[in-house]
């Protein structure tokens, strides 16, 4: 059978596309929106991307492969987690893709997609879980004390 589920979230943010890039693909700025969890991987296309961490005082792993990077336009891997309760094989994992849009020089539109979703009470799950992501990455990257590092 054939997932096909999406959810799209759509979230403006008022900072030029540099900054939301950076925060996008620097470890340390995703740890401070993404619920706390280490990334671990090169950011390169191919490349592994792992997620550690804890989720209601349950271990967390999030693992995946960087499919596509375009810099401050596009950013899409797939994904499995060990909470999904889905074995962790191929046909499992979701692909994410985050697609940036320049408003203007100070004003970015982050268009955030999860698709290969199984089921419906997953996808309800998912489109929370994002919702509050990316809620905190806006509040995060338009704070005055975020400065990302440009490595």
């Amino acid at each position: 059978m054939e997932n096909k589920l999406k959810c799209e979230t759509t979230v403006m943010i008022n900072a030029p596309v540099t900054k939301v890039w950076q925060a996008l693909t620097t470890s340390d700025s995703v740890k401070q929106y993404f619920f706390g969890n280490e990334v671990v991987t090169d950011w390169n296309v191919g490349s592994s991307i792992i997620f550690k961490g804890e989720w209601k005082n349950e271990e967390y792993l999030g693992r995946g492969i960087i499919l596509n990077r375009v810099p401050y336009s596009l950013f899409r891997f797939s994904y499995w987690s060990s909470l999904s309760g889905l074995e962790n094989k191929s046909e499992n994992y979701l692909h994410v893709t985050y697609r940036l849009a320049e408003e203007s020089e100070d004003y970015t539109e982050l268009i955030t997609s999860v698709d290969k979703i199984p089921n419906e009470q997953m996808k309800m799950k998912m489109e929370a879980d994002l919702k509050k992501v990316l809620e905190s990455l806006k509040q995060l990257v338009e704070s005055e004390a975020f400065e990302p590092s440009f490595a």
